[in-house]
């Protein structure tokens, strides 16, 4: 991780490293503030997963963990002075939209907040397109309160046009879905695709 946030810096590009801030060093693993204290990156992601979770199923919701969330990001904040604090959230809650997330995002003290997209793609793969004004209203509540929106979670090159339509999100992290392209479209060609879709 570390070798390659120092090719992102040398190139100048972005880099984000997402994980639990929770998770606490288990060799080789240094724990997850150790490691984004070492690599300085430009976003820090943090997401409330369990050390064996494969991947992202839910947001962060207000619980036992607050106050030592707010002191792990406090403590980001003073390791990392140019750090992005992005706080995973998920954009329903109860089939409704999740505002409740932009309050406790401002509560913890983080600047950004990453919307699970993972709902949102199951309703556009099943046409139901009212998804889309619920995740309107999360975004744009977010930005009036000044916080950056990012998006991941199941993001694709079918869902993903109605992302772009709606506006408002500064970036979007897709991971699986760009590997399953490249198996059919080759690397190159899927990431242009992707940039296509993006520029809107």
């Amino acid at each position: 991780m570390i070798s390659l946030g120092k090719i992102c810096k040398e190139r100048d590009v972005e880099f984000n490293i997402e994980g639990n801030p929770f998770s606490e060093p288990a060799d080789p693993f240094q724990g997850y503030v150790n490691l984004v204290n070492a690599c300085q990156p430009d976003q820090a992601t943090l997401v409330p997963d369990l050390p064996n979770q494969i991947t992202s199923d839910h947001g962060w919701e207000s619980g036992d963990h607050d106050d030592n969330l707010i002191n792990v990001i406090k403590n980001l904040n003073s390791l990392c002075k140019n750090t992005s604090i992005s706080l995973f959230v998920d954009n329903l809650k109860n089939n409704n939209t999740n505002l409740d997330s932009i309050d406790y995002a401002l509560k913890v003290g983080a600047n950004t907040i990453e919307i699970h997209t993972g709902e949102f793609a199951k309703l556009i793969d099943l046409n139901d397109l009212t998804i889309n004004t619920k995740l309107e209203e999360l975004i744009y509540g977010a930005k009036d309160k000044d916080l950056m929106v990012n998006a991941g979670h199941d993001l694709n090159l079918i869902n993903l046009p109605h992302l772009v339509s709606i506006g408002g999100v500064n970036e979007v992290s897709i991971g699986h879905a760009i590997v399953v392209d490249a198996l059919n479209y080759g690397f190159e060609d899927t990431i242009k695709r992707y940039i296509e879709v993006i520029k809107g």
